[in-house]
């Protein structure tokens, strides 16, 4: 893949309209940086999320246990759909 933007910020600045998460009764307004957006050999977008710790969730996996808890990871899902939205094409992966 190539890298095709690097720190992609959506939503921030204030009365920009950003991107937003589809709910059942409207939309969620999403606020955010994504850390790289790479153009797959496919040509497909892929999302990447850098992490300086540990990530708690595999790739592919949003619900984990972590200290006993189910957790559910929604960052990927969130940034995936943001970018979508913002560079006017689908996202095909997200991965830390």
């Amino acid at each position: 893949s190539v890298p095709l933007r690097f720190e992609l910020a959506f939503g921030a600045e204030p009365g920009e309209t950003g991107p937003a998460f589809p709910l059942a009764h409207g939309a969620l307004p999403l606020r955010g940086r994504v850390d790289r957006v790479d153009r797959r050999a496919d040509g497909a977008l892929e999302v990447i999320d850098f992490k300086t710790g540990k990530a708690r969730a595999r790739n592919g996996r949003l619900r984990s246990r972590f200290f006993e808890k189910t957790q559910v990871q929604l960052q990927l899902p969130v940034y995936m759909e943001a970018v979508a939205q913002v560079l006017g094409e689908p996202v095909a992966r997200a991965t830390y």
